[in-house]
């Protein structure tokens, strides 16, 4: 499929984990892609590597928490394409906590990339869209803001603070041709997950109708989905992909 043939996408957080398998998946159907993430080298290695296969690419050093850095994204992507016409929220970052030894800087920090990243993105990113009267946006939630995951009280919060951000600026933005909807993936067999969390794998799975462990490839598609224009009249909605853990 070529469904963002003549599109431009940028994905935050896209060098690495889940951000890269979109930002592969964007470029194999035809999107030029941004890849902006924190880490510079890292950006730069997957833009390189995803333009081998025919794709145009962009890397960026991005802060999601910082407006300069945000407003000197869009600026660099304003140099060298006509639009914006898919964003992808994904970076984000996560760490266990028990309540009792939670600090409120900790809590903040995590807020201000989670939450305030995909806020500041979202706002730049949209200006842009607003004028071309199009754009898709796809916010990356979790799976934990269905099922309280304990130790993971300040990710829970988070995640489900971009839920709720989706809902309204899916409404505000629906009148420019704007769709805005999330994605929350269960425990994805991501590098840093078999790294950290391998412990969690059969946890996951003893919760999950569908009793095999998540992979990549199981979340690309249903980002992929809400990006295209399959998806046109689908907007303000989150899309649990977790193997059924939950089913609200």
């Amino acid at each position: 499929m070529r469904r963002f043939e003549n599109r431009v996408a940028i994905v935050t957080g896209g060098a690495q984990g889940l951000g890269r398998a979109y930002s592969a998946r964007l470029a194999q159907e035809g999107a030029a892609v941004v890849v902006a993430d924190l880490d510079a080298d890292r950006a730069d290695a997957t833009a390189e590597e995803i333009a081998h296969g025919g794709a145009e690419t962009l890397a960026v050093a991005l802060d999601v928490t910082d407006q300069r850095s945000v407003a000197d994204l869009v600026a660099q992507v304003a140099d060298r394409f006509p639009t914006i016409d898919v964003l992808v929220n994904n970076a984000g970052v996560y760490w266990h906590r028990e309540l009792a030894d939670l600090t409120l800087g900790e809590w903040r920090q995590l807020f201000a990339v989670n939450v305030e990243g995909t806020f500041l993105v979202t706002q730049a990113v949209a200006a842009r869209m607003c004028k071309a009267g199009y754009g898709r946006i796809v916010n990356i939630s979790s799976g934990v803001v269905w099922i309280g995951a304990p130790i993971q009280a300040h990710y829970t919060a988070s995640k489900a603070a971009v839920i709720g951000f989706t809902r309204s600026v899916a409404n505000e933005l629906a009148e420019h041709g704007i769709t805005v909807n999330a994605v929350s993936p269960g425990l994805v067999l991501t590098e840093r997950v078999e790294r950290e969390l391998a412990h969690a794998k059969e946890e996951a799975v003893a919760l999950q109708a569908i009793k095999r462990n998540l992979r990549v490839e199981d979340i690309v598609g249903a980002v992929a989905f809400l990006a295209s224009d399959e998806a046109a009249m689908i907007t303000g909605q989150n899309l649990n992909v977790d193997g059924g853990q939950s089913m609200g």
